[in-house]
């Protein structure tokens, strides 16, 4: 899981941060893996219950996305 959404936790927020950054990250924790922060931003991460949310998400838009629309990339592409 590094380099993605779920290493945003590991940055420190500053209270100097620009407002924009602020916000920017605010959205991330609020949206980020269907909302798993949303109601508690200092959560701490779970890689397993993350995993799980991703691979049901995948799961999701295979169903719902017809085949000849949708564009499934392996890891290694």
């Amino acid at each position: 899981m590094c380099k993605t959404v779920f290493e945003i936790r590991k940055i420190p927020f500053a209270e100097d941060y620009p407002e924009s950054a602020k916000k920017m990250i605010g959205v991330n924790q609020l949206v980020s893996c269907n909302g798993y922060w949303k109601d508690d931003r200092t959560r701490e991460p779970n890689k397993e219950e993350l995993c799980k949310i991703f691979n049901d998400h995948i799961e999701e838009v295979k169903r719902v996305i017809p085949p000849e629309r949708l564009l499934i990339m392996e890891l290694g592409e």
